[in-house]
């Protein structure tokens, strides 16, 4: 129910935005749309410098949001160890929440903004970041399906929380449409750099294809030529939580202990 709402709100916002703010101005302005809004609403008023402060609040809260949920992906890549170091980036001390990860990012946010210079190569950077973010989150939608036929063929009962099969489907559409549409040549000047349009969509599939080749070298071309396997070793870390350390098991040493 409040998913719902808020995404009729979120429609009619923008629907009021086209309304009252006619497309050339929102062209050409280079302002956010809101503040076009209350400025044709309101006028020079009060409210329309107070209204904007609303906007970054609104923003504020979305990066938040998004802070707190990567850095809980972070931390759960870390427990599978995938990460070096799990322990510190599992790690909830001292305050429940994953230090490590929201430091991670955040080093990470402040490289972007101070080292990536302005126009071209930040808005590559930018693309490039969405663009694998968009495969993974397709890649969910498909990994969604597997667990739940998975535990129908274990007999597990589904969740009383799970979302509707077609709401997944419209959000698997709209990845899906995200991911083909930057494909399409755009009008003449309209493209956010000044060299190809789709070079972010290329970097982002030689990424993917990088970090799956460098994971089939180490995981299964590296241990056949060393004489190893990569094994799961568990940690059992403070307060409960188990953490997940990959670690080396050579042949040898197993068939002494057997």
């Amino acid at each position: 129910m409040s998913l719902s709402a808020v995404s009729i709100l979120f429609f009619f916002i923008n629907v009021a935005y086209v309304a009252a703010v006619p497309a050339e101005d929102i062209r050409k302005s280079g302002q956010l749309v809101a503040v076009l809004f209350f400025q044709r609403e309101f006028g020079q008023s009060f409210g329309t410098k107070v209204f904007p402060l609303l906007v970054a609040l609104s923003c504020f809260g979305n990066i938040i949001a998004v802070t707190i949920g990567q850095a809980r992906v972070i931390r759960e890549v870390a427990r599978q160890g995938l990460l070096p170091y799990p322990g510190f980036f599992a790690s909830t001390k001292p305050f429940g929440t994953p230090l490590g990860p929201v430091a991670l990012k955040g080093f990470l946010t402040v490289i972007v903004i101070l080292a990536v210079p302005a126009r071209d190569t930040f808005n590559f950077v930018l693309d490039l970041a969405s663009y694998p973010h968009l495969i993974f989150q397709a890649a969910m939608v498909a990994g969604v399906w597997i667990l739940r036929k998975r535990r129908a063929e274990q007999g597990i009962p589904p969740s009383g929380l799970q979302a509707r099969n077609t709401l997944i489907i419209a959000y698997l559409a709209s990845c899906i449409l995200l991911l083909v549409l930057p494909w399409v040549p755009p009008e003449p000047g309209h493209a956010d750099v000044s060299f190809w349009y789709a070079t972010y969509c290329v970097a982002g599939l030689a990424l993917i294809a990088a970090c799956g080749l460098y994971y089939i070298i180490w995981v299964i071309v590296l241990p056949k030529l060393g004489g190893y396997e990569i094994m799961e070793e568990v940690q059992e870390l403070d307060g409960g939580a188990r953490n997940t350390r990959l670690v080396r098991r050579y042949k040898h040493i197993q068939d002494e202990d057997s």
